[in-house]
């Protein structure tokens, strides 16, 4: 079902901050601007949304002071075509040809950084410079630093100097002039104002305007990373001591990737596809969408899912905030994306649709909520939403009563302690149930969509903790999968094109959670019935990520690499251990089975996992598991508690362990409960009291039915 997949240094996204006017204040936002977020929106703002407002209300990207001061000087004269407004202005030097210049101020990341807080700032007049339709052609700059004798200046003319003629030669736009002054009034700061100069065609300006609603964004560029975040915000503040501290939060440039995306533009200017068009530089997407759909006075809707990553797991707030460099936002006439999409693949570079202009003027954002499969069906991928009962709180998981691991000296195993889950809201399954839609049975709903097919999503009790922890090395993480919208609807009952897509749910998940380092193993299981400890009766299981190799998991791996004891079971097997089989499958029940009415399914060829079925092979085991259940809850007369777990291989390339699935219903022979007796608790020895041809020959009857 894919490629295999190498593992990747990932970290599992922390709990956000609460928001408070502390945290305003920090985002540089005082009493009165936090109060204000709080007028506009009628309520207290999300982590994403607060970062919003305080990037946007910066001084880098509002003017707050400076506006006054920039008011007076002359902006209009028959000669000036654009003047402020625009990504540049645009002056008329006749003969149908336009000057585009740009000049703007990079001094407080030039100090923290003095070669990549200058070099960035010149790749950012470049692109605006050529985001109107121009070519670069040149490069001034005015700079002012400390006295010649302050310890930090050589250091700071160095890098500045170096930076700006840098990234301007691999661009191919030279530095053509400039002054230099210092003065000891900058030692504290300096000044570094770049300007670049572009010519273009004056009937081929491009503008942010003109854009109109249900026209789609595109993302063009680099991909997004956690660059520079909250950098406009950090060019707005006063420095004290300590100042390198600020140092993660200056961007860093790509002259080269600037280089392809400049001749990617100009060239798809040329085809006249584009309608309006916006550089991403300081407060990154934020800025750009707001500037793009301000300038036409509508909203905007963007699918941060869709945003080209080149780092994983990032959240809203770090997709909204990034600086990352070389990227573009642009509105294109209908009908043109593909030829768009060509030019930008031929320069090696991402373009994808990630949102539409709306007419409501608001701007909102979704992030991991429905997606839509190539077929056509809905995933709800982490797209829960939080509900927390007044009474309930949330576990603090920095506590060492969350999760943690104590390494068994004799058994030589983890144990895993999970104090925490004690404290988990009961819920009565016949007043709520948090994982229906909402409008479903009229109960209340953690999950916000109505049209969802399956639904993953984190579990927030889980028995690992979700980011590390020196002081409890518990890593790990943990899923909840909900089968179908529908309450009553279980793997029995569903049509098995859906159990086919629950089926590559879970393989979806494998192949993403076997790229973090924290995860050893993945294991998709699914409790059934209180027997089984289940509080909640909506069809879900769980998908349990180990930081450590399962004992039972590390023992069969170790058979595997001595034979593959499945397809040497199978070949002894005779039919009266049989359940159902086909041509690609095989349901039987062990003859070292340890539980009463254990069923182990199996393909007939080796297979590492899911990953690796093929769409008939898929089909088959889809078919298996519904007449294993189904033959489960005939037995019985009504849904049959159990416990299933999918066993695969701990890696997604691995070429000797064989795929299984193993039921364990908790009944004894008579059709009752069973638990563990003393002694298979204390010593492992498990006795069953009814033989395992005997539960197929049972079983058998029932599935046939």
């Amino acid at each position: 079902m894919t490629n295999t997949v190498q593992k990747q240094s990932t970290s599992p996204l922390p709990p956000e901050p609460a928001v408070t006017a502390e945290l305003g204040a920090e985002f540089g936002l005082n009493a009165e601007e936090y109060q204000l977020v709080l007028d506009i929106l009628g309520r207290t703002p999300t982590f994403t949304e607060i970062g919003i407002f305080s990037v946007m209300w910066s001084e880098h990207c509002s003017y707050k002071s400076s506006r006054l001061h920039l008011k007076k000087l002359p902006t209009s004269a028959p000669w000036v075509i654009q003047g402020p407004g625009e990504n540049a202005g645009v002056i008329d030097i006749e003969d149908g040809q336009a000057a585009v210049f740009k000049m703007e101020s990079h001094n407080h990341p030039s100090y923290i950084e003095p070669y990549q807080g200058a070099a960035t700032g010149v790749g950012g007049i470049m692109r605006d410079v050529f985001t109107m339709g121009a070519r670069p052609v040149a490069n001034m700059n005015a700079l002012r630093f400390g006295d010649p004798s302050h310890p930090k200046t050589r250091h700071l003319v160095d890098g500045v100097v170096a930076g700006i003629s840098g990234y301007g030669n691999c661009m191919g736009v030279p530095t053509v002039g400039g002054e230099t002054n210092f003065h000891k009034s900058y030692n504290g700061n300096i000044l570094v104002n770049a300007m670049c100069v572009g010519l273009a065609e004056q009937d081929k300006i491009y503008y942010a305007t003109g854009a109109k609603p249900d026209m789609p964004i595109v993302y063009v560029g680099a991909k997004t990373g956690r660059d520079g975040i909250h950098g406009a915000t950090m060019a707005s503040a006063e420095f004290e001591d300590g100042v390198e501290g600020n140092r993660p939060t200056v961007q860093v440039g790509d002259p080269f990737t600037e280089k392809l995306l400049l001749e990617a533009c100009l060239e798809l200017m040329q085809e006249d596809d584009i309608v309006s068009i916006q550089d991403m530089g300081a407060a990154g997407l934020t800025s750009s969408s707001v500037e793009i759909a301000d300038k036409g006075g509508i909203g905007v809707v963007l699918e941060l899912d869709n945003v080209p990553q080149r780092e994983t797991l990032m959240s809203p707030y770090e997709l909204m905030l990034s600086e990352s460099q070389e990227r573009m936002l642009m509105i294109l006439k209908p009908g043109s994306e593909d030829k768009a999409k060509a030019i930008f693949d031929k320069w090696d570079l991402e373009s994808v649709e990630i949102g539409k202009l709306t007419n409501d003027g608001k701007m909102k954002i979704f992030h991991k909520r429905i997606f839509k499969r190539n077929d056509g069906r809905n995933l709800l991928i982490y797209g829960r939403a939080e509900h927390i009962e007044e009474n309930t709180k949330e576990l603090d998981i920095t506590k060492p009563s969350t999760p943690h691991l104590r390494w068994h000296p004799a058994r030589q195993e983890w144990i895993t302690y999970s104090a925490g889950r004690e404290k988990r809201t009961a819920f009565p399954s016949k007043e709520y149930c948090p994982l229906c839609p909402s409008g479903n049975l009229n109960f209340l709903t953690e999950i916000p969509f109505k049209n969802f097919e399956i639904a993953v999503f984190p579990n927030r009790w889980s028995s690992f903790n979700t980011h590390n922890n020196n002081a409890n090395p518990s890593n790990g993480h943990c899923e909840v999968v909900v089968y179908s919208a529908e309450h009553t609807d279980t793997v029995a009952e569903m049509p098995i094109d859906h159990i086919e897509l629950l089926v590559q749910t879970w393989n979806d998940r494998y192949i993403e959670l076997l790229k973090r380092e924290d995860i050893s193993y993945v294991m998709p299981f699914e409790n059934r019935g209180e027997e089984c400890g289940v509080t909640l009766h909506h069809p879900h299981g769980q998908i349990y990520c180990y930081p450590f190799i399962p004992p039972v998991i590390e023992k069969e791996i170790v058979a595997f690499q001595k034979e593959n004891f499945i397809l040497l079971m199978m070949k002894k097997l005779e039919s009266k251990y049989f359940v159902y089989q086909d041509e690609h499958i095989i349901a039987a029940v062990p003859p070292f089975a340890r539980y009463s009415y254990e069923v182990w399914i199996m393909p007939k060829k080796r297979i590492a996992g899911p990953w690796e079925f093929d769409q008939d092979q898929l089909h088959s085991f889809s078919i298996c598991l519904q007449k294993v259940i189904k033959g489960y809850d005939s037995f019985l007369k009504k849904k049959c508690p159990y416990i299933m777990g999918l066993h695969s291989a701990p890696t997604l390339d691995d070429k000797l362990f064989h795929f299984h699935v193993e039921f364990y219903p908790p009944l004894r022979h008579d059709d009752k409960p069973k638990v563990l007796a003393g002694s298979e608790s204390m010593a492992g020895v498990f006795i069953m009291d009814v033989l395992p041809e005997d539960t197929a020959a049972i079983l058998r009857k029932h599935i046939n039915l």
